[in-house]
């Protein structure tokens, strides 16, 4: 066996741009070069050759070449880049590789250590900035944007300015078109407002199915203009898009991959036409991303105090309750310390998620939550939240009697909808509306969502984000009703999951895009010719209902399947050094 003493050899090229800002992103990712000074191949990531004649003509077609394959860093970046020596004392017999490379268990030099997989071989600076996410194109439009929208300031102008024109539009539509543009929920929340201004009950309008405060946020419609509204409901979607940015960048991720990441939210066609046509999700939306960021904060308090004004406000968001509980884990949560978030650049590999999940999904893990499950966190917000909810609750209880209590929140919870919606069960209650469903009945609709939303919660919940996201899928999925404004709930939590995601645009991404939009367009196709043409397509419908449910099913399937689970809290030093005294 030969033996070599260590030496280091100079590097003498200059970097380009591009190779320094690579360099400086693989190093704030946590990516980790791993080589050894006999290396050639080392040598040649970094551009770092030989001083012999035949090293001279090697160097140079080496020049050559690196301007078209752009394999090496040069001088000044291999400085930038997180290199491990993997035998700092030489290559001999009885010398052993250094302990971070034999725990790393490379396969050959150089190996590439990025987003918690080990890479083998030398590799292209443009393969080092896809697998890194690296001034990375996750979206088609990117290319075609200007340059002045790819920052969040400029992003929100413009989305601001784009709003005002549509709601602009809308009224010269409404007045000119026999199709209005305004949504007719926006009608009631008007008529309802002006009752409320007039000093009487919201619910003397029909159809008013909704909290008292849409109502009293509205009243303005009445003495400034009627589109009062919808520049509240429009403000709601920008700051829905703020707060997806604050939330990202909490998490570490890297400022382009946040904004465009919020782009699938302020330039969705679906959910910038929500609020200027009068629609008022953007407010239960805005307000559950503001509980994450409390969450993530470490403020509690504000927390549950959202979440209770929330669920009153809207049902749907009680689905959160059992993740939140999950994630105020003593594990996280210590007494005088914010809670400590995981890094974006910090995330697992596949097969440490893979890990990750099932030891929440074991029967130890749910033993011992539900032997602890009574920490003074999580019962100070239930009992914070529950008083809000139940607080408000009352006081328009007082206010507007039992007509308030069945529309806003009884009605929802034992909806039955005759008329035509997504839901798979809507052709079974149109045939059967006139009798009341039996128990059996209303148990086959319950169980397979609760079901759903349990395995989920149990898989999930410490990557809470991703969890509420999935949940809300499945709820809207396999919800008795199903209308377009529900696809809101998810669509605002979809950019807070894309940094985490595996999937490729150009592969399944599409693929999953286009099957959505297709079943959709589907089963859209039948309900016009229901609605305006009525013809009698009722079974067709419900055929497209079914088609639409396995349509989603297939894209949460690869969604999961192609998510990077990632806890949002770090285990805080002080539990971890308790369990391990328990344990000992």
């Amino acid at each position: 066996m030969a033996e070599l003493e260590y030496f280091t050899t100079e590097i003498t090229s200059e970097s380009t741009p591009f190779a320094i800002s690579l360099a400086k992103h693989l190093r704030s990712v946590g990516a980790k070069m791993y080589g050894a000074f006999w290396c050639s191949h080392c040598q040649e990531q970094k551009q770092n050759l030989a001083k012999s004649f035949s090293g001279f003509i090697f160097r140079v077609q080496k020049q050559i070449l690196g301007v078209l394959t752009r394999t090496m860093f040069g001088r000044e970046a291999a400085k930038l880049l997180d290199y491990l020596e993997c035998f700092p004392d030489g290559f001999k017999k009885g010398t052993y590789m250094a302990n971070a490379c034999q725990e790393a268990k490379l396969e050959g030099f150089p190996s590439w250590f990025i987003n918690g997989e080990v890479l083998s071989g030398e590799k292209k600076l443009s393969e080092l900035a896809e697998l890194s996410v690296h001034r990375r194109i996750p979206f088609p439009f990117e290319r075609s944007l200007p340059s002045k929208l790819r920052t969040m300031k400029s992003l929100l102008i413009s989305s601001a300015f784009l709003r005002v024109l549509l709601i602009i539009y809308g009224e010269w539509q409404d007045t000119h078109m026999e199709v209005r543009y305004t949504d007719v929920d926006y009608l009631v929340f008007s008529d309802a407002a002006a009752l409320v201004a007039a000093g009487k009950s919201p619910y003397e309008r029909s159809t008013y199915r909704y909290s008292p405060l849409i109502a009293f946020l509205l009243v303005p419609n009445s003495f400034i203009h009627p589109s009062w509204g919808k520049f509240i409901f429009s403000a709601s979607d920008l700051l829905v898009g703020f707060l997806i940015n604050t939330i990202l960048k909490l998490r570490g991720v890297p400022d382009k991959l946040c904004t465009y990441s919020v782009m699938v939210w302020l330039l969705n066609p679906f959910t910038f036409t929500i609020g200027t046509r009068g629609n008022c999700e953007p407010i239960i939306c805005a307000i559950i991303l503001w509980i994450i960021i409390c969450l993530m904060k470490g403020h509690l308090v504000q927390a549950a105090f959202w979440y209770g004004l929330v669920v009153h406000m809207r049902i749907y968001p009680i689905i959160y309750a059992l993740p939140i509980i999950l994630v105020l884990d003593p594990l996280f949560f210590q007494y005088g310390t914010k809670p400590a978030l995981v890094n974006w650049s910090s995330r697992k590999s596949k097969s440490q998620q893979t890990s990750s999940c099932k030891k929440l999904m074991d029967p130890c893990c749910i033993c011992n939550f539900l032997t602890s499950v009574f920490t003074w966190r999580r019962i100070a917000f239930g009992l914070i939240s529950g008083a809000m909810f139940f607080l408000l609750t009352g006081v328009f209880f007082f206010l507007y009697g039992w007509d308030f209590l069945h529309e806003a929140l009884l009605y929802h919870l034992t909806r039955t909808d005759p008329r035509h919606n997504f839901s798979i069960y809507f052709y079974h209650i149109y045939l059967h509306y006139e009798r009341e469903l039996s128990n059996l009945e209303k148990l086959v609709s319950f169980l397979p969502q609760i079901m759903v939303q349990l395995v989920l919660v149990f898989r999930f919940a410490q990557d809470f984000p991703f969890c509420f996201f999935v949940q809300t899928v499945a709820f809207v999925a396999f919800n008795k009703v199903m209308t377009a404004q529900y696809f809101v709930w998810f669509f605002c939590l979809l950019p807070l999951i894309l940094p985490w995601t595996n999937m490729k645009l150009r592969g399944k991404g599409l693929v999953c895009i286009l099957l959505w939009m297709a079943a959709q367009g589907h089963w859209l196709l039948w309900g016009y010719l229901l609605e305006f043409k009525g013809k009698n397509v009722f079974l067709q419908l419900w055929v497209a209902g079914l088609l639409f449910l396995a349509a989603n099913t297939f894209v949460l399937i690869n969604i999961i399947q192609q998510h990077t689970y990632s806890p949002v809290f770090q285990q805080s030093s002080r539990a971890a050094s308790k369990k391990r005294v328990k344990q000992g």
